[in-house]
């Protein structure tokens, strides 16, 4: 068939019927393409998300559980091989702790370093003052067992005249949030120990306070459906309305 003859066809078919078919055809496949963008976003967000939130939503499954009571970390009881146990997402109670290195805060959260648990402490308590202890005329009473502390300079003295109780939840280095890396960095440069060997304890953080996240996970879930769902529908009708295109039928 000559050129001419092609073209000939070409118009006898091209009425407003093709014309419409054409369009639909364009319509849908930048149709297509937007959603298949909007999908992508949603898909690649709510990964991301799902994927930070599942230790908080892991920790919320533990609502329920008894936490692990430490006792009094001052007292001969105490044995430090319990720490070895812990494991992110572990809930710990303990009482007469060591305050150390509390200078640090925000506004919401004061900090701590305790030598005895290698907890690094954050809590919205008001931790308890020492600067009467670390007045140059003041005389600290020791006894032996704070003497050790001392000279294995391990703590300084006004920071064993003074304790805290507390609890909640245990998070170990490697599986701490990045607000908190600089932060336990810094309690590990003070105290000399390991960071990798550092505790976060969100002190006074029960499990019930995470089911926001389990519903906003659940909310990303339904998101990444529908979109999916979405660009799906975008794709039939982009195939339907390409084949109509190439064979209209008349």
């Amino acid at each position: 068939m000559s050129e001419a003859e092609n073209r000939l066809e070409f118009l006898e078919r091209a009425d407003d019927e093709y014309f419409r078919q054409l369009k639909r055809y364009k319509e849908a496949r930048f149709r297509l393409g937007f959603r298949g963008l909007l999908t992508a976003v949603a898909l690649a967000v709510g990964v991301y998300f799902i994927h930070v939130s599942m230790p908080d939503v892991g920790y919320y499954f533990g609502e329920g559980q008894q936490p692990v009571d430490l006792g009094d970390v001052r007292s001969k009881k105490f044995d430090p091989s319990i720490l070895d146990t812990l494991k992110t997402n572990d809930q710990v109670a303990y009482r007469n702790d060591v305050v150390m290195f509390d200078e640090l805060s925000s506004e919401e959260f004061n900090f701590y370093y305790s030598p005895l648990t290698h907890f690094v402490v954050r809590t919205a308590r008001e931790l308890p003052d020492k600067e009467l202890f670390r007045l140059r005329d003041s005389i600290v009473e020791l006894s032996e067992w704070e003497v050790g502390l001392v000279t294995g300079k391990r703590a300084f003295p006004w920071d064993l005249k003074v304790s805290f109780d507390g609890g909640g939840r245990v998070v170990r280095y490697a599986d701490a949030p990045k607000w908190a890396r600089p932060v336990m960095t810094f309690m590990a440069n003070s105290s000399g120990d390991d960071a990798q060997s550092l505790f976060l304890l969100l002190e006074g953080d029960l499990p019930e306070k995470y089911a926001v996240y389990l519903y906003l996970i659940i909310g990303a879930g339904v998101l990444m459906l529908a979109t999916t769902a979405f660009f799906a529908d975008a794709l039939v009708r982009w195939l339907r309305a390409r084949r109509n295109v190439k064979d209209p039928g008349w």
